[in-house]
């Protein structure tokens, strides 16, 4: 598809609620989009519906350092039962629609939810609404917006899996992507003595996979919780690094999706991480969108427009966990 850029714009939630959400638009930012609520109010809900409706899915596409395609489906991301198949059929107009923007072009994809025979859970179908002629998206097909998401497996512990289960090897990256994931740790946690020597690792019940730079000091199957989750949010700029390269006038930016992204950090870090990923985001064309539980979190994204709707970044807080609204 020969599209100069592609924008997430808003998801829309209409009646009857899908699952609790209803009745409710969430608009994304140019940049950095942070969803923060009570437990259980639906944040996981929207990170899965928007990762789900966008990504790469040509199976000869290119891969992240990750070893995927740059797609996501939500059967992946959040639990939907069979049962719930049923109850959203009843009502198909009301489905959630996720609105891009396809080089000046509004996409409307409803998600429609159908069973998948092969998994006792459902799926999520997005299905463009009233297809314009110029419509350049296939009527059931994904945005093609590259898309990574980053979930809580990236958490899966090295020391606590089992050792027949942990693999780590020495990774073939690019020097300039090599640079940029141990840059980009140094920025985030002060004092890090970290070197380009790449690390493949994973654990194959927890099917987590990420790079890790190298460590001067310690072996890097040692890290932290912090230091791991730092690392495959590095190895996922590293894979837009790369595809931005590769792709030239084709790349038309990409969408980075991370499910607590404050979990494991110290309230510095945070601050530095939030001003990295702002920087990335400008280099790569990345538009962010993350959950988060801490108020340092929110308190170091949402200053930055300090009230000018203009500002590329947002913070969009769900209150009421029984029926979910956007506070003003």
């Amino acid at each position: 598809m020969a599209a100069k850029w592609i924008k997430v714009r808003s998801l829309e939630f209409g009646k009857p609620p899908f699952r609790k959400l209803g009745s409710l638009k969430i608009e994304f930012a140019e940049r950095l989009t942070l969803i923060a609520g009570h437990n259980g109010i639906g944040k996981s809900t929207i990170l899965g519906l928007v990762a789900n409706t966008f990504g790469n899915t040509v199976k000869s596409g290119p891969k992240s350092y990750f070893g995927d395609l740059f797609y996501a489906n939500i059967e992946r991301i959040v639990y939907l039962g069979l049962d719930e198949v049923t109850k959203a059929q009843e009502h198909p107009t009301a489905a959630p629609t996720v609105v891009a923007d396809v080089n000046g072009i509004l996409v409307r994809k409803r998600c429609g939810m159908t069973h998948r025979t092969e998994w006792k859970r459902a799926r999520v179908v997005p299905r463009t609404i009233d297809r314009a002629d110029d419509d350049p998206v296939g009527q059931d097909a994904k945005v093609p917006l590259p898309t990574i998401f980053l979930g809580i497996k990236r958490l899966a512990s090295i020391g606590e899996a089992d050792e027949k289960e942990v693999d780590s090897k020495k990774m073939d990256m690019h020097a300039d992507d090599g640079r940029l994931m141990a840059e980009f740790v140094k920025s985030v946690i002060l004092g890090s003595q970290v070197n380009t020597d790449i690390t493949h690792q994973s654990i194959k019940g927890s099917r987590k996979k990420t790079a890790q730079p190298g460590y001067e000091n310690h072996d890097a199957l040692a890290v932290s919780m912090g230091q791991d989750s730092l690392g495959s949010i590095a190895t996922a700029l590293a894979s837009f690094n790369r595809l931005k390269r590769d792709l030239g006038d084709e790349y038309v930016g990409g969408l980075l999706v991370i499910d607590e992204m404050d979990v494991g950090f110290h309230p510095h870090a945070i601050d530095r991480l939030v001003q990295a990923l702002k920087t990335h985001a400008n280099r790569l064309d990345l538009q962010i969108i993350a959950t988060t539980h801490s108020p340092r979190l929110i308190e170091a994204v949402h200053p930055h427009g300090k009230g000018n709707s203009r500002s590329p970044d947002t913070v969009v807080y769900l209150l009421d966990t029984k029926h979910p609204r956007l506070a003003e």
